[in-house]
């Protein structure tokens, strides 16, 4: 006779809040959580390269892991949105050629990647520091979030000073960009390393098959 044992969704969780406790990381355990991360296997993370511990300066392993989507892709357009009171003002077109996470599946045609610096029209130009820029032509490797609207309150307070807030000028299926590391010649170029593509894209995809799902 073989009897079956079943935990709770709650109680999965609340495995994993006692072994985030003991790793002491920075950022609170939802920002993790909402990516499925399995603290329980911080050590076969650190193994294929990714060390949860590395939150200022990330790899693309650890990028992997703090990501929505990761896809491979190349830039086929920009747009300007001229508008001052526009929250964005660059809309790329990215076909992309290779999906490492998250629901877009190859070959599911273009989507469009939103950033705040961009033309303001004639020769004014919003210059941000914090948006990782991108070119038409460039091929990358995109660690990508769906971006949410803030509330009305929220972008009313990030326009201190303005006679109104911002326009959220994003479409339901667009993206920002988390991190983007550019691809020449089948090698990753991400700041002082260099990684081979193809075993760049199988150790990602291992790192994926180790997080927990916590629907389980």
């Amino acid at each position: 006779m073989f009897f079956c044992s079943f935990i709770s969704d709650a109680q999965v969780d609340n495995i994993n809040k006692d072994n985030y406790s003991k790793l002491d990381l920075q950022f609170p355990y939802d920002y993790y959580s909402k990516y499925n991360i399995d603290f329980s296997k911080y050590e076969e993370y650190r193994e294929l390269g990714a060390d949860l511990k590395n939150e200022m300066n990330p790899n693309i392993y650890e990028k992997c892991l703090h990501s929505s989507f990761v896809v491979i892709g190349e830039v086929t357009k920009k747009e300007y949105d001229t508008r001052a009171d526009a929250y964005f003002h660059s809309i790329f077109t990215v076909e992309p050629i290779e999906t490492i996470k998250g629901g877009m599946g190859n070959g599911s045609g273009s989507f469009k990647v939103y950033q705040q610096s961009g033309s303001l029209g004639g020769s004014k130009y919003l210059q941000t520091n914090h948006t990782p820029l991108l070119e038409v032509g460039d091929k990358v490797l995109m660690f990508l979030e769906r971006a949410k609207a803030p509330t009305g309150f929220a972008l009313e307070s990030m326009n201190t000073g303005r006679e109104k807030p911002f326009i959220f000028n994003i479409g339901e299926e667009g993206f920002i960009l988390k991190y983007k590391d550019e691809i020449s010649n089948d090698f990753i170029i991400s700041n002082n390393d260099v990684f081979k593509l193809n075993e760049a894209i199988l150790t990602m995809k291992s790192l994926l098959n180790i997080s927990v799902d916590n629907k389980k």
